[in-house]
């Protein structure tokens, strides 16, 4: 197999299945705190009855389609065009910081709306009560706010870094 097909399932798949993975995890944690949480903030995707099975299926549907487009566009960004490649664990260990960080901050704000009784987002986000309900709504909601947003500034940090090694940025005197 070449090493470019292989870069690109490596990023590719390892991204989603790193994302999915925790996304399914995390949605397990969820049901075991709250297992009303998928029945009143999520539509049936599957006839099922089950807490965990909804959590299993939410992650799948909602997080490994999403996640592999975003390995697609990883692999995109950080190994085509003209300048060097960033090599696969460089953009995996990126992968794994954005996901740190947003199950840490998913967690971290869920705790602390438990211990304080706070809600860190409007209250249309929360149409049911119940500190389980609610505890779950900021995790998910912390997760998706700092993941998509911690996505975007990791291909972003990878255009800029990959655009400054160009050989026409190199030529220009652009890159010391």
């Amino acid at each position: 197999m070449p090493a470019r097909f292989r870069d690109f399932f490596l990023v590719t798949f390892g991204t989603g299945a790193l994302v999915t993975v925790v996304a399914l995890l995390n949605n397990l944690r969820i049901a075991s705190l709250s297992p009303r949480y998928f029945a009143v903030y999520h539509p049936d995707f599957f006839p099922i009855s089950e807490p965990w099975q909804a959590a299993v299926g939410n992650a799948l549907l909602a997080v490994g389609a999403p996640a592999l487009a975003w390995g697609i566009l990883l692999y995109a960004c950080g190994c085509q065009g003209p300048a060097p490649a960033l090599r696969v664990p460089t953009i995996l260990a990126g992968v794994v910081l954005v996901v740190v960080l947003a199950v840490s901050a998913g967690w971290g704000l869920g705790a602390k709306t438990v211990a304080m009784g706070w809600k860190p987002y409007p209250d249309f986000f929360y149409p049911v009560e119940g500190t389980g309900l609610i505890q779950a709504e900021t995790v998910q909601l912390t997760n998706f706010i700092v993941g998509v947003g911690g996505a975007a500034v990791w291909l972003g940090f990878i255009m800029v870094y990959r655009g400054q090694k160009t050989p026409a940025a190199e030529a220009s005197g652009a890159v010391d």
